[in-house]
């Protein structure tokens, strides 16, 4: 039976498998942002990580283990902080070429006076973590706070480690994304360097430059941001960066997007990757607006990104219906056969603020297209305010053999809970489990300064503050939609009410 008749089949199986749901919680106070991967020196072996508040540590970077495909995990546990008045955020991971996890985020003081990024690992499956190494100091680049998204590649061919960040998100424009290389064996930095360059900058309209890496299996890095310059070409487009033998970086464009999502509340996330059993094959996913609302596309390149496929749109709902796809991700699994995830509204209502589900599709290596869409949760799942605020930018996906492993937050439980999901075309099983936990917003916007309004006045009678190690601060009394802030100084708070716990950030 060949590939195509094998990938037909696949599909029509699995659009219909019926799915279990079993709750896996942790039950902590703040959770979100989940990065999955698997280890294949270790099979079998996947690990998650996620942004969560431990009383007296602020937040922190939370994970666990499971050694059997994701049906057992280990305790959950985190990574201590630098300095204990310090707080973290912001995950991703990436294995070695001897399986050893590494843990790459953000730990810095609630004033934003110190800190940067940093990188830990794990030898024995998370029970012992090493000793922090500091890849980026918060004021590396003068003006700027250099420490938002540091996604982490690691070479398994060499001793290569690479970092890609941004500025965070309230620094004034212009913004540019960066990388840094190491080596993780002798711990020694080079220079954080721009990543942009060539005539395909990002330009002076573009706020949240995120760049995203990845090592092909020969060694090189390469990484995909979005650039917008109006004077010398008409459109928004996605530009890769690749490094030379030089050390040098060379452009060239992925794509236009002539039709951006133009809602500022969509989570527009894009995801490089490179085929593991070939080295010049690239995948890249995105969101635009070309049929009226935002749908998922999907590009490739078989020369090392010298050229790119038309782009392809991967969710199969009808065009220009209303209904917002986005927060895509994408994998490839050994066998250069890829997977797309992303958050979908087709059985909602138009716009962002719909209930949704995760949907997924397939597409088997050389074929020129995705199979039919599957939703991957077993009931639809409830809009919410709290998927208005920015720490739930991203869901995760890694892919093995013939199965998807799938992290993303959703509000079905009354609260944002992270969950897990195994999609398995072989045997057309399926797990969705609940990771962490994370309470509903009271207090809107955040961050913020001097004020912030109060999502439900009449349920909320007061507010506890703490500072980001846990501190009682304040308790005010809430007598109007407006709560009065200018006391705070410049930092992470926590508010507590009504038995729920938010974080605030003061700019």
């Amino acid at each position: 039976m060949n590939r195509l008749i094998l990938f037909l089949l696949f599909w029509v199986s699995i659009k219909s498998f019926a799915q279990q749901n079993v709750n896996i919680s942790e039950g902590s106070v703040f959770d979100g942002e989940p990065y999955i991967l698997y280890n294949d020196k270790e099979p079998g072996q996947i690990v998650v990580a996620w942004i969560g508040y431990k009383f007296n540590n602020a937040l922190v970077i939370k994970y666990r283990f499971s050694n059997d495909y994701g049906t057992t995990w280990s305790e959950t546990k985190f990574i201590p902080h630098v300095q204990s008045d310090y707080t973290s955020a912001d995950p991703s991971m990436a294995i070695d070429k001897n399986g050893r996890v590494y843990f790459c985020y953000i730990d810095h003081s609630q004033d934003l006076d110190s800190g940067g990024v940093y990188v830990v690992y794990t030898d024995d499956g998370g029970n012992t973590l090493s000793t922090p190494y500091k890849a980026i100091d918060a004021y590396d680049v003068p003006g700027e706070f250099p420490v938002d998204r540091p996604w982490i590649a690691i070479d398994t061919v060499g001793t290569g480690i690479y970092i890609t960040v941004k500025p965070v998100y309230w620094d004034e424009l212009p913004n540019r994304p960066y990388y840094i290389k190491g080596n993780y064996e002798t711990w020694t930095w080079g220079a954080l360097k721009v990543l942009d360059g060539g005539g395909f900058e990002v330009g002076n309209y573009i706020a949240n430059p995120a760049a995203s890496p990845c090592i092909s299996s020969s060694g090189r890095f390469f990484a995909v941001y979005p650039s917008y310059l109006p004077s010398t070409y008409i459109y928004p487009r996605y530009v890769l960066a690749k490094l030379e033998a030089n050390d040098s970086i060379s452009y060239s464009a992925v794509c236009d997007v002539s039709s951006p999502v133009t809602d500022t509340l969509a989570k527009r996330g894009t995801n490089l990757c490179v085929d593991p059993i070939d080295s010049c094959h690239l995948a890249f996913i995105f969101e635009q607006e070309i049929y009226g609302d935002a749908d998922v596309f999907y590009t490739e390149s078989n020369d090392c990104g010298n050229t790119w496929t038309e782009p392809v749109r991967v969710n199969d709902d009808e065009q220009g219906n209303g209904k917002m796809q986005d927060l895509a991700w994408g994998a490839f699994n050994e066998k250069g056969d890829f997977v797309a995830v992303w958050r979908d509204r087709r059985n909602g209502t138009d716009g962002y603020q719909s209930d949704f589900d995760i949907y997924c599709a397939f597409k088997i290596k050389d074929s020129t297209g995705f199979s039919e869409n599957v939703k991957i949760n077993d009931e639809t799942l409830p809009f919410d305010t709290i998927l208005n605020k920015n720490g739930n930018d991203f869901l995760s996906v890694t892919y093995r053999s013939d199965t998807a492993y799938v992290v993303w937050g959703d509000v079905r439980t009354g609260s944002l809970n992270i969950f897990f999901t195994k999609v398995n075309a072989k045997n057309l099983s399926n797990q969705t489990q609940i990771l962490a936990t994370d309470q509903l917003p009271v207090f809107y916007p955040n961050p913020t300064k001097n004020y912030l309004y109060v999502n439900n006045i009449a349920a909320v009678t007061s507010v506890k503050i703490y500072n980001a190690v846990g501190k009682f601060v304040a308790e005010k009394e809430i007598k109007s939609k407006v709560l009065d802030i200018s006391f705070l100084k410049k930092g992470i708070y926590f508010f507590e009410a009504e038995g729920k716990m938010q974080k605030v950030v003061v700019k």
